[in-house]
């Protein structure tokens, strides 16, 4: 893999157009990893995925870390930030 001029950026809501053209690539992905899940048509994955960033980009510390080269997106993490549970031992 080469690396080479490769950025990686924290940002926001501002980024979730940019990322639907890498969602079919992330989607495939998953698959092979979570084959128990259950995952919406091709068709309707990506208004889905997006309704959901909509929502968790709104969670304290929750944001899209977004790889680029020449200015091109070319990768993504989305990092959704949840309260953690409490154990009692």
């Amino acid at each position: 893999m080469n690396v080479q001029n490769v950025t990686a950026r924290k940002c926001g809501d501002e980024v979730l157009d940019r990322l639907e053209e890498l969602w079919p690539a992330l989607r495939t992905r998953h698959q092979p990893v979570e084959p128990d899940w259950s995952y919406f048509r091709e068709d309707r994955s990506w208004t889905v995925r997006r309704r959901a960033y909509e929502q968790w980009i709104l969670d304290e510390g929750s944001f899209v870390l977004l790889a680029e080269r020449g200015g091109h997106a070319i990768g993504y993490a989305f990092v959704h930030i949840q309260p953690g549970r409490t154990t009692s031992g």
